[in-house]
């Protein structure tokens, strides 16, 4: 048995952006989930919908080590609207069954209550990391502007509803791969393709991407 602490307030926050990048009508199972991890001082929830990717973290403390554990999304927004309705700074524990995550239970520290979730088996989410590792090992190179399918522009207003208006890094590096977003510190998302062959179904969108440095720069 293994507990992670974190503040309801961010623990319903990442709960809403990761369910916002799942897919509920899907029947991959993958994609109707939100993926859980903790370790370091850091609690992460991931939700993909095949197109796009989002990755969201928050402080903590505990640690459940790999793989996580995935939620189907409809016990995540259930719990995330659960967590509206207490104070911000309320502490919630979740600890997990065993040692092979095969449940989680929700307790809210000064409340004295606690919730027990159904828990998936996480062994099979899909390994999203190899995808951002991509972006670590290449420079961004490629230059605006770009034609971004429209499915692309309406993440960046999904984003926009979820973050308001905190700075956000879009990275591409090249017009095939996916589109890297930051948002702040807590944030990165995958947004896949980058082009679009049908202009009419494209819009042009300028994103600054920085030059390359050059070893003496």
């Amino acid at each position: 048995m293994s507990t992670v602490t974190t503040s309801a307030k961010d623990l319903r926050h990442l709960l809403t952006v990761a369910v916002a990048f799942t897919d509920p009508e899907d029947d991959l199972p993958p994609l109707t989930a939100v993926y859980l991890e903790a370790g370091g001082g850091i609690l992460t929830a991931t939700g993909s919908d095949r197109y796009a990717l989002g990755h969201i973290r928050a402080t903590a403390t505990g640690d459940w080590g790999r793989p996580g554990l995935a939620i189907d999304r409809d016990h995540a927004e259930w719990i995330a609207d659960g967590l509206a309705m207490l104070d911000g700074t309320e502490v919630v524990h979740l600890v997990t069954r065993d040692s092979h995550l095969t449940g989680l239970r929700l307790r809210i520290h000064h409340q004295e209550m606690s919730v027990e979730i159904p828990v998936r088996d996480s062994w099979t989410y899909p390994n999203y990391r190899l995808l951002f590792r991509k972006f670590d090992e290449q420079p961004a190179a490629l230059n605006a502007p770009l034609m971004l399918r429209t499915h692309v522009l309406e993440y960046a207003g999904k984003l926009r509803e979820l973050f308001g208006h905190q700075p956000t890094r879009w990275t591409v590096l090249s017009t095939t791969d996916a589109i890297r977003v930051e948002v702040g510190g807590c944030f990165a998302g995958l947004l896949m393709p980058a082009k679009d062959a049908t202009p009419h179904k494209s819009w042009p969108v300028p994103i600054g991407v920085p030059e390359p440095t050059t070893a003496g720069s």
